[in-house]
């Protein structure tokens, strides 16, 4: 009689697949809903299907082995936005990368539990093991973490597809064309890509970008020196400062944005007269 090592290998394969989702889920589970109980993974192993019903025990076992792993608040990371994997990638290195009480396997553990989507996929055939945590790292980096692609390819093009602002009295467009600026100027100063590099490129984009009469307006302020994008920047920070700050104080009175919390309780600061109309002074009788 052969012995059918295929199959044993098979069998072997799909015992570890089931063993690293439990793991995972596990921590995903505790992320979100606290510790959860031995109990309550005993009913989930007993409530799997029929055809994973001979892997019951080895699931159990590995349950139940398993280290409980400390709960850590993590930022999750889908692969959709990749400026995000700088911010991502510091706060997972400060959790959990550089924490030397924890193994490679635990580390591997968190990581899996908190990439979902396109970066889960870029590491989904690796099973949790020391040195497959080292490999999911690397690809993760060399696909997410590249300056050219956060740099250039992402901010650079949200900068120069910034939508124009035609009225200096839009005020909310004024300062969504601010904020979009500074978000990705800074993003590039964090890659180590400062705006004197890229200045000559981006200064005609922003002065197309802002209304006629503020560029009119800074060439006047600027005509005896080279601007430079910061100093435009700065000026346009100035404008939509001013312009809200306007704007708050000629709106008419209890029109503007900012609710006074005790505007609904606080008592009239006058004397009012009674429903009767019996004088400033009558005092209202009690009900």
């Amino acid at each position: 009689m052969g012995f059918a090592f295929e199959s044993l290998e098979d069998e072997i394969l799909t015992r570890k697949e089931y063993q690293d989702k439990f793991i995972i889920w596990k921590i995903r589970a505790e992320r979100y809903i606290g510790t959860v109980s031995s109990i309550t993974f005993q009913n989930l192993v007993e409530n799997l299907p029929q055809n994973v019903t001979p892997l019951n025990n080895t699931v159990s076992s590995v349950l139940t082995n398993q280290p409980r792993l400390p709960k850590l608040t993590l930022e999750s990371f889908s692969g959709k936005d990749i400026s995000s994997f700088p911010s991502f990638w510091a706060r997972f290195k400060s959790a959990v990368h550089d924490n030397s009480n924890l193994n490679d396997v635990d580390k591997f553990s968190y990581l899996k539990s908190v990439v979902t989507s396109d970066a889960e996929l870029a590491i989904r055939g690796l099973t949790l093991t020391p040195e497959n945590y080292a490999k999911a790292v690397k690809i993760l980096e060399d696909r997410f973490g590249r300056k050219e692609l956060i740099g250039v390819d992402y901010h650079m093009n949200r900068l120069l597809n910034l939508s124009p602002v035609r009225k200096s009295f839009d005020v909310i467009a004024l300062r969504k064309l601010y904020d979009q600026l500074e978000i990705n100027i800074r993003g590039l100063e964090s890659l180590e890509i400062f705006p004197d590099s890229y200045s000559c490129l981006l200064f005609p984009i922003i002065m197309k970008a802002i209304p006629p009469d503020l560029a009119l307006e800074y060439n006047k302020k600027h005509n005896e020196k080279q601007s430079q994008v910061t100093d435009l920047t700065t000026y346009l920070h100035g404008e939509v400062e001013s312009r809200e700050r306007t704007e708050f104080l000629l709106k008419p009175h209890g029109s503007h944005s900012y609710p006074n919390k005790y505007s609904e309780r606080a008592p009239p600061i006058y004397p009012q007269p009674n429903r009767k109309g019996q004088g400033p002074f009558a005092i209202l009788p009690f009900s």
